[in-house]
């Protein structure tokens, strides 16, 4: 989360929130009918927190620091030592065991967060696929965005009580220290996640997604995934026969995972070259080369940066794309984009044309989330040893020019 509204604040990340939620709705009875705590991680070391800073913190909201504001593996471990043991606490005095589902963030899927997860918090971890997290992850599924939204209307009704526009906007006297903003964020969080855990379907939205699956497959009927109409689960997301999940499940450890990925991308997509004109008259090679793009390590402003100019002759299409159907996905076939490399050799942005919809059994080994290639000028991609088409993944959760990737259209 960015807030706008001084020297100090603008064009940085002041926080990040850490939302976990349980795919069920509890009791009213209880504070936040069941649910967690929610997290928020400030910008900084926090080394130098005043008490009075600390005693004004929302007792609900569980505050960390990290000089980017941002879940690196060091938080991750720390959040599964602890957050995620409070959350798993009534399970474990209950002697059930939990799972975790995890977007594949760096940080989520070292070997000590696992271990953490299994050993504090009596939890095994189920990596995601990457790519298709919008679809299928709980927090994607419409309660990242109401949190966010409700913060907003909070703030607004803040800021127009008395003078405290002024405050926030301010510099020297009146103007709320840095302490004082996080103070209100922690009020602001709360408030927003006990509205959301208030009104929320949380039972519902988890599974219409597949995340309440049994495993006997009953219930199966009730997961529809957005936007996909033919897919696949393995049998380890359903857990084994004792009714515990599999310890530790990675992308990738069940030969039925390539049966769902197969099923997010286009049936025809086998890796046969599109047919049309070569950019820039170059020859294409045979094969297409995977991009080593990591676009769920860390945000792309900590890397890239945003995309701050069209090429020449080209503009920007603001509006994200409709991605929900085969036809969707087919008629980017040819359009040209605006793609962010982050690698060891090819750093920016880079304009590329889509190619085809779907992606060959070999790039999907090296990049599971791919659903589209691209194609570069060789000139590019020489350097990372492709050759000019890659495999890449197009994502609506990744759209914008402070994203991933935007289309281009020639100018008028």
């Amino acid at each position: 989360m960015w807030i706008a509204g001084s020297k100090a604040d603008d064009g940085k990340r002041f926080c990040t929130l850490q939302v976990i939620a349980r795919g069920w709705n509890g009791s009213a009875d209880e504070p936040r009918r069941g649910q967690p705590k929610i997290g928020v991680i400030f910008r900084g070391q926090g080394m130098r927190i005043s008490a009075e800073e600390n005693a004004a913190w929302h007792p609900d909201v569980d505050v960390r620091f990290q000089p980017k504001a941002w879940a690196d593996a060091d938080y991750c471990e720390k959040h599964a030592e602890k957050e995620m043991a409070d959350a798993t606490s009534a399970a474990r005095a209950r002697g059930e065991a939990s799972v975790a589902f995890y977007d594949n963030l760096h940080g989520q899927t070292t070997d000590i967060h696992r271990k953490l997860l299994h050993s504090k918090a009596g939890c095994a971890r189920h990596l995601l696929p990457t790519g298709v997290t919008s679809e299928i992850q709980l927090i994607d599924d419409g309660i990242g965005f109401a949190v966010k939204n409700k913060m907003g209307h909070e703030l607004d009704t803040w800021l127009e009580r008395g003078d405290n526009l002024a405050k926030w906007t301010g510099e020297g006297d009146g103007a709320l220290q840095m302490w004082e903003k996080r103070v209100l964020i922690t009020q602001l969080v709360a408030k927003a996640w006990d509205a959301v855990c208030e009104t929320f379907d949380f039972q519902k939205a988890a599974t219409r997604i597949g995340m309440n699956m049994t495993i006997d497959g009953s219930g199966d009927e009730n997961i529809t995934i957005q936007g996909v109409s033919d897919y696949k689960f393995c049998d380890a997301d359903g857990g084994d026969d004792t009714g515990t999940p599999a310890e530790g499940l990675e992308p990738g450890m069940d030969p039925d995972e390539a049966a769902f990925l197969d099923s997010l991308v286009d049936e025809e997509g086998d890796g046969e070259e599109a047919e049309g004109e070569e950019e820039d008259g170059e020859e294409e090679d045979e094969e297409e080369g995977s991009s080593e793009i990591d676009d769920t390590a860390e945000p792309l402003e900590d890397q890239v940066g945003p995309a701050l100019e069209a090429p020449a002759g080209f503009e920007f299409v603001d509006e994200v794309p409709n991605l929900e159907t085969e036809a969707d996905h087919k008629a980017l076939i040819g359009r040209h984009i605006l793609h962010a490399w982050a690698t060891d050799t090819v750093f920016g942005w880079y304009m590329g044309k889509i190619a085809h919809f779907g992606c060959s059994t070999r790039d999907l080994s090296k990049t599971p989330s791919a659903n589209f290639v691209v194609q570069y000028k060789k000139s590019v991609t020489k350097d990372n040893k492709l050759d000019g088409r890659v495999a890449s993944t197009l994502t609506t959760a990744r759209y914008g020019k402070s994203e991933w990737w935007v289309l281009l259209e020639q100018s008028s």
